[in-house]
């Protein structure tokens, strides 16, 4: 288990954590070299940071990976606190889904103070009929979205959402 406290935290013990550093790691990849891939790291102080690259779907052709680097104002990093908290992410499980070829991996670090958790989802091994059902993927979407929202809200022109990882998030 990559939580490394015994008991997992709960959502009141989150938000009573508001004034502990809180940083997000995430990653979307694939398995073979075609697809979109990217990296984002956002620190305490809201700084992020963005490695995007891969075969980008709604342009036809390979990017190559380029940096970008913004600021996300404070509103946004309370909404993302408050999503690890309505999320229980710290409660969720470590894997999510199976390994599949040539799949779709998202994975989610967070550390709040000195508190680590990760989770790996694959992607590619849902089943859409059953992604809504699912209360961990569905709670594991729903901080993965505010991430995004936050980045996109602090510069549109990040392409993050045109990221086909989790068709959930389409809805």
């Amino acid at each position: 288990m990559s939580c490394n406290v015994s008991n997992e935290m709960s959502r009141a013990d989150i938000m009573l954590a508001g004034n502990k550093p809180l940083t997000i790691a995430l990653d979307v990849s694939g398995r073979s070299l075609s697809g979109p891939r990217f990296h984002v790291s956002i620190n305490s102080a809201g700084d992020v940071s963005i490695d995007l690259g891969g075969y980008m779907e709604n342009q036809k052709r390979l990017v190559r990976s380029h940096q970008k680097t913004l600021s996300i104002p404070n509103e946004s990093r309370s909404a993302i606190r408050r999503a690890v908290g309505d999320s229980d992410f710290f409660t969720l499980p470590d894997t999510i889904g199976y390994m599949t070829p040539d799949g779709k991996e998202v994975v989610l670090t967070v550390v709040l103070g000195d508190l680590t958790h990760t989770v790996r989802v694959h992607a590619s091994s849902l089943h859409p009929d059953k992604i809504s059902a699912d209360d961990q993927i569905t709670r594991f979407s729903r901080l993965y979205q505010e991430i995004v929202d936050s980045i996109e809200g602090a510069d549109p022109h990040i392409p993050l959402m045109q990221v086909p990882t989790l068709q959930l998030l389409d809805n």
